[in-house]
C-alpha cells in the first residue's frame, strides 16, 4: 500500500538482523549536481513489519511513542505563529505596529491551516495558498513567505518538526505599479448609479477621500465631522496617522445614509475578509477588475488631473512631505483641503 507523502516509511534492512524492519522519516533533500537525494532519520526497529507499521501510524497520529511527543503537546499552526510573534516582539529589534499588521494579514491568508497540528503540515499544504496570491504585490507574497518560514523555523528549533516544510516554498508576486489601476470615468459613473450598494459606496468613498481601504473599514464619522466637512483619521505611517481627511460634498450624502449609531460606516471586519466575501463578488458581477486599494490610486490620479498642488495631495493621502520648508513652515487649513477635494 502506497503511503501518503511526508508520512514516513517502513523498510526491511539487509542482512541477518534481530529487528530488520526500520521506521524512518524524511528530514530533507541534498543535491549532488542535478541529482536530488533524500535524507532520513531512523526512529525505531522492529522484528515484525506490522509492529513497525503500527509505530509509524502512532507517530503520525501524535500518540506518545519513543522519540516523539504526544498530540496534546504538539502546537497548532496558530499556536506556533503566536509564539513566534511573541519571540520577535521580545527581540532587541522588536516589531513596529505596521510590520505587525502586515504579518498578521499574511498569517490570516493561511486560515485553513490555523487549527492543524504543526507536525502534520507539509510543503503541499502551503505552496498552493501562496500561488493563489501570485497576482498580488511582491510585498504581499514576501510577507506570506516570511510568516511560513518563521513558523517552520520556530517549529524546527523547538523540536516540533524535524523537516522544514518551508524550505522549497516559491512565490514572487508582481510590482505594485502593475497591480493597481484607477477606475475609469465610465466605471465611476457605474458606481454612482449603484451607490446604494455597500461595495459601490465603499469604492466611491475611497475615490473621493483617498482613504486606504483598511482605514475606511474602521473609520468613525460624527455629526460634527459632517458639519465641518472633514474627519481626523488614518493609520499605517507617521504622516498618515490622525491626518485631516476632507470629505467631498457628494460623499457626505453617502456617509449620512450608511453611518451606523456608533459612527462607523462599515462592519468591523478584516480587509481580507471584506475583499473575499464582498468586494470580489461585486466586481465580478459588474464586469470590473479592481482591488480595494484602486480607489485611493484613483483619488491620486483625479487630484493630479484637477491641478491640486503636490503638497496638498500628500497631506490628503497621508504621504510624507520631505521638503522641510513646505512641510514645516507652510500650514494648510482644512478649508483649503476641502476646496481641493471638491474639485474632483
Amino acid at each position: 500500500m502506497k503511503l501518503p507523502n511526508g508520512y514516513g516509511s517502513v523498510i526491511r534492512l539487509s542482512g541477518k538482523r534481530r529487528k530488520p524492519y526500520a521506521v524512518r522519516i524524511t528530514t530533507g533533500i541534498t543535491f549532488s549536481g542535478e541529482r536530488a537525494r533524500q535524507t532520513y532519520k531512523y526512529l525505531e526497529y522492529f522484528e515484525k513489519r506490522k509492529d513497525a507499521m503500527q509505530y509509524l501510524a502512532e507517530y503520525n497520529s501524535g500518540r506518545e511513542v519513543k522519540e516523539h511527543v504526544g498530540i496534546t503537546e504538539i502546537p497548532t499552526f496558530a499556536d506556533v505563529y503566536e509564539r513566534w510573534m511573541e519571540e520577535k516582539e521580545a527581540s532587541p529589534k522588536g516589531l513596529t505596529a505596521g510590520r505587525k499588521r502586515g504579518l498578521n494579514a499574511a498569517y490570516k491568508r493561511f486560515s485553513d491551516l490555523h487549527s492543524r497540528r504543526i507536525n502534520t503540515i507539509r510543503h503541499g499544504d502551503i505552496q498552493p495558498t501562496i500561488y493563489e496570491y501570485q497576482t498580488m504585490s511582491k510585498s504581499t507574497v514576501a510577507q506570506m513567505i516570511t510568516v511560513v518560514k518563521g513558523i517552520a523555523g520556530y517549529a524546527v528549533r523547538y523540536g516540533y518538526i524535524t523537516s522544514d516544510f518551508s524550505k522549497y516554498i516559491q512565490g514572487t508576486g508582481v510590482e505594485s505599479k502593475d497591480i493597481h489601476k484607477p477606475f475609469t470615468q465610465k466605471e465611476i459613473d457605474m458606481l454612482w448609479k449603484d451607490s446604494d450598494n455597500m461595495v459601490a459606496s465603499f469604492a466611491l468613498i475611497t475615490i473621493y477621500t483617498g482613504l486606504r481601504p483598511s482605514e475606511l473599514l474602521f473609520l468613525k464619522v460624527t455629526d460634527e465631522d459632517l458639519k465641518n466637512g472633514y474627519v481626523v483619521g488614518g493609520s499605517k505611517t507617521e504622516a498618515g496617522k490622525n491626518r485631516i481627511v476632507p470629505l467631498h460634498p457628494k460623499i457626505r450624502d453617502i456617509i449620512r445614509k450608511i453611518r451606523k449609531e456608533d459612527g462607523r460606516l462599515f462592519s468591523n471586519q478584516t480587509l481580507a475578509g471584506f475583499q473575499l466575501h464582498r468586494w470580489n463578488p461585486y466586481m465580478e458581477a459588474k464586469g470590473m477588475s479592481h482591488l480595494p486599494h484602486d480607489g485611493r490610486h484613483t483619488c491620486a490620479t483625479l487630484m493630479e488631473q484637477a491641478g491640486i498642488p503636490m503638497h496638498h495631495r500628500k497631506l490628503i493621502l497621508g504621504h510624507k512631505v520631505s521638503d522641510v520648508t513646505t512641510g514645516t513652515y507652510t500650514h494648510i487649513t482644512p478649508d483649503v483641503l476641502i476646496e481641493d477635494i471638491s474639485k474632483l
